[in-house]
């Protein structure tokens, strides 16, 4: 009896869902974060340029995440979820080397719970401050979330922990389209237009944040 009593305890505890708040990129995407934590969405806008859009920071008591996105030259039209093991591969070789000097550092591969979509983990040295960065690509346009401590002390498991769900509850608003409005349906190859070469399509990112809505 007891020892039924103790399962019925655990399966409970597992199905509580973890509190926390959603952090709503409007047309774009929402992902959880820890409840409890205050957003920045002001800051750092003037630092957006053409390839670089900087969207919020989250601070915990302890640690802080920025989320933002990028553009990348010769990857105009990549799609990580549709990329094969070479071309990933590929990918996270260019990808570290835009790090050099900052130690790069393979972690893991997360998914999304909805969609499957791929994150790639890595550390980074910056400035002798640890960073975690999960990095995926849609059509293009590189969705970026990192976190480090406020004291430029080693990442917590916690703070590993923190990012997880982060990246495990994204969910784009639109999973065939991204922020410049592409066609929903992604090159199955993951490059390149349909004979493999670059798309004619400029993309752009919003030189300011978009409004944010909490959901």
């Amino acid at each position: 009896m007891k020892k039924a009593v103790c399962v019925l305890i655990a399966m409970l505890l597992a199905a509580v869902p973890v509190l926390g708040e959603t952090y709503a990129a409007e047309d774009m995407f929402t992902m959880w974060y820890p409840d409890g934590w205050t957003r920045d969405e002001v800051s750092y806008t003037a630092d957006n340029t053409d390839d670089y859009t900087w969207l919020a920071d989250l601070y915990g008591s302890d640690c802080f995440t920025s989320i933002f996105l990028e553009l990348v030259s010769g990857y105009d039209t990549f799609d990580l979820s549709q990329a094969d093991e070479a071309e990933t591969r590929k990918w996270m070789e260019d990808q570290f080397d835009r790090f050099t000097g900052y130690n790069p550092t393979y972690v893991e591969t997360l998914y999304t719970e909805e969609e499957g979509l791929p994150f790639i983990v890595y550390t980074l040295t910056d400035m002798e401050v640890p960073l975690l960065e999960a990095v995926t690509v849609r059509n293009g346009v590189y969705y970026c979330i990192d976190i480090s401590m406020d004291d430029g002390s080693a990442l917590t498991e916690e703070a590993y922990d923190f990012l997880r769900g982060m990246v495990r509850s994204f969910r784009l608003n639109n999973p065939g389209q991204n922020a410049s409005d592409q066609p929903e349906e992604a090159p199955q190859d993951g490059l390149g237009g349909e004979d493999g070469g670059a798309a004619e399509t400029e993309l752009q990112l919003p030189t300011a944040a978009p409004a944010i809505v909490a959901v």
